[in-house]
C-alpha cells in the first residue's frame, strides 16, 4: 500500500482482549519492514504494556496511553514517542482522568484528539479542549499547543512544509475564532468558537 500511496502508518491497537503484545510486535515489525512508519493505541482499558513496547519501537505516536504508568510515559518521552490523549474516550464512559498535568510538568510530548468512534461520537476539538481546561485543570494554552504543533510534529504537511503554527513560512491553516479572547477557543463546549477558517491561505466563512 506505500508504493499505491493509501498508506504512510500501521496502527496497532495494543490492548488485552485485542492484539497482544507478541501480536503488535509481529506486526509493527513487519509494518516498518515494508516502509511504513509506527503508530499505536495502547493501555485504553488497562496497563497492557504497550507502553513498553511503544518505546521499545520507537513509534510515532502511542494514543489513548489511559492507564500508562508514569515509569513507563518516561521511557516514551525518552524513545520520542508523542503520547496522543484522547479525553472523550474517558469522559463518554464514566473513567477517571489521566493525569495531564503530570505530563506537562515533567516535559512529556503529547496531543490529543477527539477519538470518534462508537462510544464517543465526537468530532468536536473544542469540546476535548474544553474538557482538559474546564474538568482537568490544564492550561488552555497547553491545550491548545497539544491539539495543534504537538500533533503536526507527528503528521507531516505533504509540501514538506511547517503546520500547525504560525510562523513566517509555515503553512496558512487556522481558524479565527468569534471571540475577543484566545481562551475562547476551548471555552465554548456547546458550539463552535470559530467564525472563519484558512485553509492554505484561502479563507472559508462558516
Amino acid at each position: 500500500m506505500l508504493e499505491q500511496g493509501i498508506a504512510r502508518s500501521a496502527d496497532v491497537f495494543c490492548e488485552p482482549g485485542w492484539f497482544s503484545l507478541e501480536q503488535s510486535e509481529d506486526i509493527l515489525k513487519a509494518s516498518r519492514a515494508g516502509g511504513l512508519d509506527l503508530r499505536m493505541h495502547i493501555d485504553e482499558f488497562a496497563d497492557g504494556g504497550g507502553g513498553g513496547l511503544a518505546s521499545e519501537l520507537k513509534v510515532i505516536t502511542a494514543d489513548h496511553a489511559h492507564y500508562t504508568g508514569h515509569d513507563t510515559r518516561m521511557k516514551m518521552e525518552a524513545a520520542g514517542v508523542n503520547t496522543g490523549f484522547l479525553p472523550g474516550t474517558p469522559y463518554a464512559m464514566g473513567a477517571q482522568w489521566p493525569d495531564f498535568n503530570d505530563a506537562i510538568d515533567n516535559n512529556f510530548t503529547w496531543s490529543i484528539a477527539t477519538d470518534f468512534n462508537p462510544n464517543c461520537k465526537t468530532i468536536s476539538l473544542p469540546f476535548v479542549g474544553s474538557l482538559l481546561a474546564q474538568r482537568c485543570s490544564v492550561h488552555p494554552l497547553a491545550a491548545l499547543v497539544a491539539a495543534t504543533r504537538n500533533p503536526s510534529e507527528t503528521s507531516p504537511h505533504p509540501t514538506g512544509k511547517i503546520h500547525g503554527r504560525i510562523e513566517e513560512g509555515a503553512v496558512a491553516n487556522f481558524n479565527i475564532l468569534n471571540a475577543p479572547y484566545w481562551e475562547a477557543w476551548c471555552m465554548q463546549p456547546s458550539d463552535t468558537p470559530f467564525v472563519s477558517t484558512c485553509l492554505n491561505g484561502k479563507l472559508i466563512h462558516h
